[in-house]
C-alpha cells in the first residue's frame, strides 16, 4: 500500500481552513539558495496565501555572519507584528545551527527547535508529527511493534528516537556502519527512513509486510527524491513515497504549530 500524504495534508488544511487565520506574520529565515529548501518555501508560501496567513521570506545570501543572523532572529522576536519564526535548514558552514535555532524565541518557534535541543519548547517539530498522522491516518499502530529509526540527523531522527522512547515504544536507532546494518531492518515492523535522500534503499532492504516512512528529502533537477527506490516494491511492504507522503503533511503539521503558537485549538 502506499501511503499517500495527499489525504492527511487535505484533512489538517481543512481544519484549519475553519478558523481566522492568526493575525500575527509567519517570518521565513532562508540563507544561501538551497534547491530543496527553495521548494519547501515555496509550498509554505502557497498554503500561507491558502489560509489567508501573512508569510514574508527574509532571504540572505550565503556570506551572511552568524553575529548578523543571529541580530535578525533578535529582531524578529521582539517585533510584535511577527508571532511565529522558522528558520530555514540547511545553513552554511560558517553559522552554528545549534546558536541560531537557540535564539529563536518558544512563543514564536514553529519548527519546535526547542525540543529538538532539549529546551523549552511549547510544540514538538512538523515532522515528528507528521510521521505520526501519517501513521495514525493508516490505522498503523505503534504499539508492540519494532520500530527502527535509520539516521540519527538533527531534525528528525535524533528527536524522533528520543520521542518515541519517551511514549514508551520499542525503537531503535541505526546509523551507517552500525553491525548488521541491512540485517536489522529485517526485523523491523516500521522503519523511518532519515539519512538525507538519494535512494540507498529498494525493496530487497525490508521485511514482508512492513511499513517503511520515508522521511528523507533530496532535491535534484528541481525534483525531490527520498531514500527509497520504489519501482519493485510491488506490494511487498506499505511505503509512503517522496514527493507525496510525509513532506506535505510536514509542511501542514508547521501551520498547525504557528495557530497553535497563536493559541487557537485545534481537534488533531
Amino acid at each position: 500500500m502506499i501511503l499517500s500524504g495527499q489525504a492527511v495534508f487535505n484533512k489538517i488544511i481543512n481544519e484549519l481552513s475553519r478558523l481566522d487565520a492568526p493575525s500575527g506574520q509567519l517570518a521565513i529565515l532562508q540563507v544561501g539558495n538551497d534547491l530543496a529548501s527553495n521548494i519547501y518555501i515555496k509550498k509554505k508560501l502557497e498554503l500561507a496565501k491558502t489560509l489567508s496567513v501573512k508569510a514574508q521570506v527574509y532571504k540572505f545570501n550565503n556570506s551572511i555572519s552568524e553575529d548578523e543572523l543571529l541580530e535578525e532572529i533578535s529582531n524578529l522576536n521582539e517585533n510584535q507584528e511577527v508571532s511565529g519564526i522558522l528558520v530555514q535548514i540547511p545553513l552554511p558552514s560558517q553559522i552554528d545551527r545549534t546558536k541560531i535555532c537557540s535564539a529563536i524565541s518558544s512563543d514564536k518557534d514553529v519548527d519546535g527547535f526547542g525540543y529538538i535541543l532539549g529546551k523549552e519548547c511549547k510544540v514538538l517539530p512538523p515532522t515528528i508529527k507528521a510521521i505520526d498522522q501519517v501513521l495514525v491516518h493508516y490505522n498503523i499502530l505503534k504499539k508492540d511493534k519494532k520500530i527502527i529509526i535509520v539516521g540519527g540527523g538533527f531534525l528528525v531522527g535524533s528527536p524522533l528516537f528520543r520521542y518515541y522512547q519517551e511514549e514508551g515504544c520499542d525503537v531503535e536507532l541505526l546509523n551507517e556502519g552500525d553491525d548488521l546494518y541491512f540485517e536489522r531492518l529485517q526485523e523491523a515492523d516500521i522503519v523511518i527512513l532519515a539519512t538525507g535522500g538519494g535512494a540507498v534503499f529498494d525493496h530487497t532492504h525490508f521485511a514482508q509486510g512492513s511499513v517503511v516512512i520515508d522521511a528523507s528529502t533530496i532535491a535534484s533537477d528541481s525534483k525531490l527524491y527520498g531514500d527509497l527506490e520504489t519501482s519493485l516494491i510491488d506490494g511487498k511492504f506499505s511505503f509512503s513515497p517522496v514527493p507525496g507522503g510525509v513532506g506535505p503533511v510536514t509542511v501542514a503539521m508547521l501551520f498547525v504549530n504557528f495557530y497553535l503558537l497563536n493559541s487557537l485549538v485545534l481537534d488533531l
